[in-house]
């Protein structure tokens, strides 16, 4: 059922929703690279458990820039992402006898940067792309207070392709394969 675009949004609408926006230059013949410039922002809320026991929030940035000149693309992507959990949890007897609850919070924030290229082949397309992060992460018990923060670094390779296999009007038959590489 299509919501009325007058009424106020639910609030299931404002705790998960995601914006994007992008802008393109054309260049004016086959010997200039067209540019687009674009950025997406969405923010989730989440819940989980019977009781409650898990709750947080992930908000994420992300612009880029990228050109196309011919058959080939290429740009890099610049994306910031925070996410904040509350957890509680009952914890069973443990080798010293003690048993209970803990509570704590979880807040982390990832910095990363990926260039990327692709070409389109045929009736394809394939990519690859590379980058690198930085961020932290901190762990709060709230029984102890006893705080606790790690450094996080990230590196990544990645690539893929498509080729369709056989379309109409109404269906495509893609074969699609993409593989991927982190390093801690």
């Amino acid at each position: 059922m299509a919501r009325d675009l007058l009424s106020p949004p639910s609030p299931a609408d404002l705790a998960n929703r995601a914006e994007s926006f992008s802008f393109v230059l054309d260049g004016s013949s086959d010997d200039h690279m067209d540019w687009s410039f674009w950025g997406k922002r969405g923010a989730r809320r989440f819940q989980g458990g019977d009781d409650g026991s898990v709750c947080g929030s992930l908000d994420a940035v992300q612009i880029g820039v990228d050109a196309r000149r011919g058959d080939w693309l290429a740009g890099i992507a610049i994306a910031n992402s925070f996410a904040e959990m509350d957890y509680r949890f009952a914890r069973s007897v443990d080798a010293c006898g003690n048993a209970g609850t803990d509570e704590g919070i979880l807040d982390m924030e990832i910095l990363s940067i990926n260039p990327y290229a692709g070409r389109t082949a045929g009736a394809g397309w394939v990519w690859a792309t590379t980058g690198f992060g930085t961020g932290s992460a901190t762990v709060e018990r709230c029984e102890s207070g006893e705080r606790r923060v790690a450094d996080i670094r990230l590196r990544l390779g990645a690539a893929g392709g498509q080729h369709e296999l056989g379309s109409n009007d109404r269906w495509r038959l893609l074969l699609v394969e993409d593989v991927g590489l982190g390093a801690p």
